[in-house]
């Protein structure tokens, strides 16, 4: 699944190697960096992962926008 959010692109799949995991990975348009973090189903739902990978990677944060 990928997700549009302003510049950037959240793509979000279930991890082939570790069951009942998510993998998501982000990219920037303006600064090319990836980002990479695991969010475990039995732990968080699926929705709070990608909020939670939106905090780490600092999204929000004026010093990307």
């Amino acid at each position: 699944m990928i997700i549009i959010y302003d510049s950037y692109q959240i793509e979000v799949e279930e991890s082939e190697i570790f069951p009942d995991t998510w993998n998501a990975t982000v990219s920037l348009e303006k600064d090319p960096k990836f980002y990479f973090w695991d969010c475990s189903v039995s732990q968080e739902p699926f929705g709070k992962c990608i909020l939670k990978a939106m905090e780490e990677c600092d999204i929000n944060s004026e010093s990307y926008g």
